[in-house]
């Protein structure tokens, strides 16, 4: 099962529900606020820190985790522990450790944080014991998680943290803590968890607001089946325009999320290799 499944399964009923005709580009049936609140978003540069030169090799996934490892390198290599939410098998834990040992710190413990448990050679629990880190995996739900005992000075870490499992960390992790959190599916997005809701709300948008961008959102992953998204209808052009409202929700539900959580959180656009490309920085350590 690819590890960005373990997250998504958890909505797969609320999926079937929010998928809908996309016959047309909706933007006419957007509201005056959430009209206004897409076209006042800046573009965001591509923040090259963490790029590394692509090898054939080399899979998007592989991309973005070395990109999130680098930007996340100088806070986790001064942390007691490293908490990569979502896990799955580790792999970005891995990159991490590689970026750790690139600036010659020292390693941190790494809590390898999922509802599943993942086990057997692919799982990068023994090979980060093998490299002398302190590795542990902890089985348990986000929604009922708790941080404590994972030590006093940590950083969470998330690639496939998938729609409400984003909120989740950004609700949940100790206050200060340096956060590195990788969003994506933003159609499994619900009002419950949301972690932008104050935010929204001064951008004079609402509920419904929110779920019209939950449901268009979808848009710009159109070309793959495994985030939600419906072939159109019509014409090429009909289509990038589906992908670029569907991006702009996304951006909109991401910068909420950030000014809710205030002080120095920002949205970077991290890595080239996907859509899925934002992410959101609350360091408190040196970066």
């Amino acid at each position: 099962m690819p590890e960005h499944a373990v997250w998504c399964e958890l909505a797969v009923a609320e999926r079937q529900q929010r998928r809908r005709s996309t016959t047309s580009v909706a933007s006419h049936n957007l509201s005056h606020a959430l009209a206004h609140a897409l076209d006042s978003l800046e573009e965001l540069e591509l923040d090259d820190r963490g790029i590394v030169e692509a090898r054939a090799k080399d899979s998007k996934h592989w991309l973005q985790e070395t990109s999130i490892a680098r930007h996340a390198a100088a806070a986790c290599a001064t942390a007691e522990t490293v908490v990569d939410c979502c896990a799955g098998r580790g792999a970005l834990s891995e990159r991490v450790a590689d970026a750790v040992d690139a600036l010659r710190g020292t390693q941190p413990r790494y809590v390898l944080l999922d509802r599943a448990a993942f086990k057997g050679r692919r799982c990068a629990s023994k090979r980060l014991a093998f490299r002398g880190a302190r590795c542990e995996r902890v089985v348990e739900d986000l929604a009922r998680a708790t941080f404590e005992g994972f030590g006093r000075r940590l950083v969470c870490v998330a690639k496939h943290s998938c729609g409400p499992a984003a909120d989740l960390i950004l609700g949940r992790a100790p206050a200060g803590t340096p956060l590195y959190v990788a969003t994506c599916c933003h159609h499994l997005c619900t009002w419950a968890a949301y972690a932008g809701r104050g935010a929204w709300a001064a951008r004079a948008l609402d509920r419904r607001d929110f779920e019209h961008a939950v449901r268009l959102s979808a848009w710009a992953t159109l070309d793959d089946a495994d985030h939600g998204g419906a072939a159109p209808a019509g014409g090429g052009e009909n289509r990038d325009e589906m992908k670029a409202l569907g991006a702009r929700c996304k951006r909109l539900l991401d910068a909420c999320r950030v000014d809710d959580l205030g002080g120095s959180a920002r949205l970077l656009r991290y890595t080239s290799a996907s859509v899925e490309n934002r992410l959101i920085v609350a360091a408190a350590f040196p970066d």
